[in-house]
């Protein structure tokens, strides 16, 4: 009886625990900041990470956001190029026209954000040092794609390799 009576009081205990991470998660998710706010967050960051004095902060951290603010106005072109204007339009087969365009489109994209780097590096090279301007991208990129430059929730696993363990596709490929 005893047994029953701890395993009922742990089932309850649980389901309480469960509706409460519940709840929190969902206001979590109601709470998400701006992208200003984002923005703001990120070049905070970036200003600790480089170990930057008060002086030099207060200089970099508005510029920091600027440059921010230019390169996410050019990302939603990239997105809509990859996805395709309409979602319809994406799942449908592509002539070899529009495949082209969208290559030329994406090009012209990634100028502009090359433009933007060029631009702000020289501002950044008034504040910064080469080594410090070198972390800010290297870490720019890191935070785009993740810990270490890698894809989040992605394991780099060597192609053909799981769990350290060769697959018949590697097997068949040495022979």
């Amino acid at each position: 009886m005893k047994t029953r009576l701890f395993f009922l009081a742990a089932a309850f205990v649980t389901v309480i625990t469960a509706n409460a991470q519940k709840n929190d998660n969902a206001r979590q998710m109601r709470e998400r900041p701006s992208a200003e706010q984002m923005t703001e967050q990120r070049a905070k960051k970036m200003s600790e990470t480089l170990l930057l004095d008060d002086k030099t902060s207060e200089k970099f951290i508005p510029l920091y956001k600027q440059y921010l603010t230019e390169l996410q106005a050019v990302r939603p072109e990239r997105r809509m190029m990859r996805d395709g204007n309409n979602p319809k339009e994406a799942k449908q087969e592509m002539t070899e026209e529009q495949i082209a365009e969208r290559i030329k489109e994406s090009f012209a994209n990634e100028r502009k954000a090359l433009d933007i780097k060029e631009k702000y590096y020289k501002d950044f090279s008034k504040i910064l040092n080469q080594k410090q301007i070198e972390k800010m991208y290297r870490n720019a990129n890191a935070f785009a794609f993740g810990r270490n430059g890698q894809n989040p929730g992605k394991i780099n696993v060597p192609h053909g390799k799981k769990n350290g363990k060769k697959t018949e596709k590697t097997e068949n490929a040495n022979k």
